[in-house]
Protein backbone atom coordinates (compact mmCIF):
# COMPACT_ATOMS: atom_id res chain seq x y z
CA UNK A 1 0.00 0.00 0.00
CA UNK A 2 1.45 3.16 -1.11
CA UNK A 3 1.93 6.14 1.61
CA UNK A 4 -0.56 8.65 1.79
CA UNK A 5 2.44 11.39 1.16
CA UNK A 6 2.80 9.82 -2.69
CA UNK A 7 -0.51 10.40 -3.47
CA UNK A 8 0.35 14.04 -2.01
CA UNK A 9 3.13 14.38 -4.37
CA UNK A 10 1.43 13.31 -6.76
CA UNK A 11 -1.66 16.05 -6.80
CA UNK A 12 0.98 18.34 -6.31
CA UNK A 13 2.71 17.31 -9.36
CA UNK A 14 -0.97 17.52 -11.28
CA UNK A 15 -1.35 21.09 -10.13
CA UNK A 16 2.92 22.10 -11.26
CA UNK A 17 1.29 20.94 -14.68
CA UNK A 18 -1.82 23.12 -15.14
CA UNK A 19 0.27 26.07 -13.45
CA UNK A 20 2.85 25.25 -16.54
CA UNK A 21 -0.02 25.54 -19.25
CA UNK A 22 0.14 27.67 -22.07
CA UNK A 23 -2.68 30.03 -21.22
CA UNK A 24 -5.06 28.14 -22.77
CA UNK A 25 -8.34 27.14 -21.36
CA UNK A 26 -8.42 23.33 -22.08
CA UNK A 27 -12.17 23.30 -21.68
CA UNK A 28 -12.49 25.93 -24.44
CA UNK A 29 -10.03 25.40 -27.08
CA UNK A 30 -11.04 28.07 -29.50
CA UNK A 31 -10.07 30.91 -26.69
CA UNK A 32 -6.39 31.74 -27.34
CA UNK A 33 -4.94 33.77 -25.13
CA UNK A 34 -1.70 35.34 -26.68
CA UNK A 35 1.05 35.97 -24.28
CA UNK A 36 3.62 39.10 -25.05
CA UNK A 37 6.84 38.31 -26.42
CA UNK A 38 8.32 41.63 -23.76
CA UNK A 39 12.27 41.80 -26.09
CA UNK A 40 12.96 45.13 -23.72
CA UNK A 41 11.76 44.28 -20.71
CA UNK A 42 11.23 47.34 -17.51
CA UNK A 43 13.22 47.72 -14.63
CA UNK A 44 12.40 49.27 -11.49
CA UNK A 45 12.11 53.31 -11.67
CA UNK A 46 12.61 53.35 -15.54
CA UNK A 47 9.11 52.83 -15.69
CA UNK A 48 5.76 54.21 -14.96
CA UNK A 49 3.65 51.64 -12.37
CA UNK A 50 0.72 50.08 -13.72
CA UNK A 51 -0.46 47.69 -16.43
CA UNK A 52 -0.66 46.84 -20.30
CA UNK A 53 -3.97 47.08 -21.62
CA UNK A 54 -4.56 45.77 -24.83
CA UNK A 55 -7.41 44.80 -27.03
CA UNK A 56 -5.88 42.91 -30.37
CA UNK A 57 -7.90 42.88 -33.33
CA UNK A 58 -7.90 39.99 -35.83
CA UNK A 59 -6.87 41.21 -39.45
CA UNK A 60 -8.12 39.88 -42.86
CA UNK A 61 -4.76 38.91 -44.51
CA UNK A 62 -5.50 35.42 -46.15
CA UNK A 63 -3.33 32.66 -43.90
CA UNK A 64 -3.11 35.09 -41.24
CA UNK A 65 -3.54 33.69 -37.60
CA UNK A 66 -4.98 35.64 -35.03
CA UNK A 67 -6.28 35.74 -31.79
CA UNK A 68 -9.60 34.14 -31.89
CA UNK A 69 -10.99 35.81 -28.71
CA UNK A 70 -10.16 39.19 -29.94
CA UNK A 71 -9.90 41.24 -26.33
CA UNK A 72 -9.84 42.59 -24.19
CA UNK A 73 -6.55 41.63 -22.08
CA UNK A 74 -4.79 43.06 -18.87
CA UNK A 75 -1.15 42.21 -18.89
CA UNK A 76 1.38 42.99 -16.50
CA UNK A 77 5.01 44.44 -17.82
CA UNK A 78 6.52 41.27 -18.04
CA UNK A 79 4.44 39.56 -20.45
CA UNK A 80 1.75 37.84 -17.81
CA UNK A 81 -2.20 37.80 -18.18
CA UNK A 82 -4.05 39.58 -15.27
CA UNK A 83 -7.25 39.44 -16.67
CA UNK A 84 -9.12 38.62 -20.08
CA UNK A 85 -12.34 39.29 -21.55
CA UNK A 86 -14.46 40.12 -24.31
CA UNK A 87 -17.69 41.58 -24.89
CA UNK A 88 -19.82 43.28 -28.60
CA UNK A 89 -17.26 44.01 -31.29
CA UNK A 90 -14.60 43.49 -28.83
CA UNK A 91 -10.61 45.08 -30.03
CA UNK A 92 -13.22 47.97 -31.51
CA UNK A 93 -13.03 51.85 -30.02
CA UNK A 94 -14.93 54.76 -30.87
CA UNK A 95 -13.05 57.96 -32.37
CA UNK A 96 -14.43 60.23 -30.06
CA UNK A 97 -14.34 61.56 -26.14
CA UNK A 98 -16.25 63.79 -23.82
CA UNK A 99 -14.73 67.21 -23.10
CA UNK A 100 -15.39 70.22 -20.60
CA UNK A 101 -13.67 73.19 -21.58
CA UNK A 102 -15.16 76.43 -20.00
CA UNK A 103 -17.94 74.72 -17.91
CA UNK A 104 -19.21 73.97 -21.18
CA UNK A 105 -19.47 70.05 -23.06
CA UNK A 106 -17.89 69.50 -26.08
CA UNK A 107 -17.06 66.41 -28.02
CA UNK A 108 -13.53 66.25 -29.61
CA UNK A 109 -13.89 64.09 -32.89
CA UNK A 110 -11.17 62.38 -34.90
CA UNK A 111 -11.96 60.97 -38.20
CA UNK A 112 -9.02 59.07 -39.60
CA UNK A 113 -10.08 59.18 -43.10
CA UNK A 114 -11.08 62.59 -43.13
CA UNK A 115 -7.55 63.37 -42.00
CA UNK A 116 -8.83 65.63 -39.21
CA UNK A 117 -9.57 66.78 -35.69
CA UNK A 118 -12.44 68.34 -35.04
CA UNK A 119 -13.43 70.25 -31.46
CA UNK A 120 -17.17 70.18 -31.23
CA UNK A 121 -19.47 72.15 -29.04
CA UNK A 122 -21.49 69.71 -27.38
CA UNK A 123 -24.80 72.31 -27.08
CA UNK A 124 -24.90 73.67 -30.14
CA UNK A 125 -23.15 71.22 -32.34
CA UNK A 126 -21.02 74.07 -34.43
CA UNK A 127 -17.40 72.92 -35.03
CA UNK A 128 -15.10 75.29 -32.34
CA UNK A 129 -11.97 74.71 -34.41
CA UNK A 130 -10.48 71.98 -36.78
CA UNK A 131 -6.89 70.70 -37.85
CA UNK A 132 -5.86 69.15 -40.85
CA UNK A 133 -8.68 67.71 -43.10
CA UNK A 134 -8.60 65.85 -46.45
CA UNK A 135 -10.80 68.20 -47.73
CA UNK A 136 -9.25 71.39 -46.22
CA UNK A 137 -11.00 73.35 -44.20
CA UNK A 138 -8.02 73.57 -41.07
CA UNK A 139 -8.04 76.80 -38.90
CA UNK A 140 -4.29 75.97 -37.99
CA UNK A 141 -1.13 76.04 -40.41
CA UNK A 142 1.05 72.99 -40.64
CA UNK A 143 4.27 72.56 -41.70
CA UNK A 144 4.48 69.67 -44.62
CA UNK A 145 6.95 67.36 -42.82
CA UNK A 146 4.03 67.75 -40.01
CA UNK A 147 1.20 66.39 -41.90
CA UNK A 148 -0.16 63.47 -40.47
CA UNK A 149 -2.93 61.05 -41.94
CA UNK A 150 -5.22 58.27 -40.71
CA UNK A 151 -4.64 59.50 -37.54
CA UNK A 152 -6.21 57.55 -34.09
CA UNK A 153 -6.43 58.28 -30.17
CA UNK A 154 -6.10 61.92 -30.12
CA UNK A 155 -6.07 63.19 -26.06
CA UNK A 156 -6.17 66.48 -25.20
CA UNK A 157 -3.39 67.16 -22.76
CA UNK A 158 -3.48 70.64 -21.93
CA UNK A 159 -4.22 74.39 -22.11
CA UNK A 160 -2.62 77.96 -21.05
CA UNK A 161 -4.60 79.90 -18.91
CA UNK A 162 -5.83 82.09 -21.59
CA UNK A 163 -6.84 79.88 -23.79
CA UNK A 164 -4.44 80.93 -26.74
CA UNK A 165 -2.69 77.41 -26.39
CA UNK A 166 -3.62 74.05 -26.15
CA UNK A 167 -1.89 70.43 -26.42
CA UNK A 168 -3.28 67.11 -27.75
CA UNK A 169 -1.57 63.91 -28.53
CA UNK A 170 -2.03 61.12 -31.55
CA UNK A 171 -1.16 58.17 -33.16
CA UNK A 172 -0.47 59.03 -36.68
CA UNK A 173 -0.79 56.09 -39.38
CA UNK A 174 0.41 57.46 -41.80
CA UNK A 175 -0.96 54.88 -43.61
CA UNK A 176 -4.31 53.35 -44.56
CA UNK A 177 -4.95 50.37 -47.15
CA UNK A 178 -2.38 49.47 -49.33
CA UNK A 179 -0.96 51.35 -51.17
CA UNK A 180 -2.51 54.59 -49.47
CA UNK A 181 0.60 55.88 -47.35
CA UNK A 182 2.61 59.10 -46.96
CA UNK A 183 5.11 57.83 -45.08
CA UNK A 184 7.05 54.14 -44.38
CA UNK A 185 6.31 54.69 -40.49
CA UNK A 186 3.36 55.40 -38.43
CA UNK A 187 4.38 58.16 -35.53
CA UNK A 188 3.31 59.16 -31.86
CA UNK A 189 2.96 62.73 -31.81
CA UNK A 190 2.18 65.58 -29.30
CA UNK A 191 0.87 69.00 -30.93
CA UNK A 192 0.36 72.29 -29.79
CA UNK A 193 -2.07 74.68 -31.53
CA UNK A 194 -1.73 78.27 -31.42
CA UNK A 195 -4.93 80.43 -31.55
CA UNK A 196 -3.61 83.24 -31.81
CA UNK A 197 -1.41 82.78 -34.65
CA UNK A 198 -3.68 79.61 -36.01
CA UNK A 199 -0.44 77.43 -36.37
CA UNK A 200 0.09 74.05 -35.37
CA UNK A 201 3.56 73.15 -34.01
CA UNK A 202 5.46 69.46 -32.87
CA UNK A 203 6.74 69.26 -29.34
CA UNK A 204 7.38 65.67 -29.52
CA UNK A 205 7.32 63.26 -32.23
CA UNK A 206 8.47 59.50 -31.72
CA UNK A 207 8.81 57.46 -35.39
CA UNK A 208 7.81 53.97 -34.97
CA UNK A 209 10.64 51.47 -34.18
CA UNK A 210 12.30 48.75 -37.12
CA UNK A 211 9.94 51.29 -39.77
CA UNK A 212 7.04 49.37 -38.20
CA UNK A 213 3.53 50.90 -40.25
CA UNK A 214 0.38 50.32 -38.98
CA UNK A 215 -2.86 50.73 -41.47
CA UNK A 216 -5.16 50.48 -38.11
CA UNK A 217 -5.53 51.78 -35.01
CA UNK A 218 -2.53 52.64 -32.52
CA UNK A 219 -2.85 54.96 -28.85
CA UNK A 220 -0.09 57.57 -27.39
CA UNK A 221 -0.23 57.32 -23.86
CA UNK A 222 1.58 59.70 -21.81
CA UNK A 223 2.61 59.09 -18.23
CA UNK A 224 3.64 61.78 -15.40
CA UNK A 225 7.19 60.60 -14.88
CA UNK A 226 7.49 61.77 -18.88
CA UNK A 227 7.59 58.74 -20.30
CA UNK A 228 5.54 57.40 -23.30
CA UNK A 229 3.73 54.36 -24.09
CA UNK A 230 2.96 53.54 -27.75
CA UNK A 231 0.66 50.85 -29.08
CA UNK A 232 1.72 50.35 -32.41
CA UNK A 233 -1.50 49.01 -33.65
CA UNK A 234 -2.05 46.64 -36.70
CA UNK A 235 1.84 46.78 -36.38
CA UNK A 236 1.66 44.32 -33.54
CA UNK A 237 3.87 45.92 -30.90
CA UNK A 238 3.60 48.22 -28.29
CA UNK A 239 6.68 50.26 -26.47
Amino acid sequence: MKPKYAYALGALSALANVASADLRFRSRPELAIPRLNIRTPAYGHATEKGLIFITPYEGFAEGHQGPTQPGAYIIRDDGELVWSGTGFHAGWGANFRPETWDGKQYLRVFQGTLMGFMDINGTSGQVTWQLGGYRGGSDFEIAETEVFAFEHHARFRGRSLDGSLETISFFDNGAHSAPVQIRPYSRARVVQLNHTSGVATSLRTYDAPDGLSARTQGSVQLFPNGNVFVDWGEAGAVT
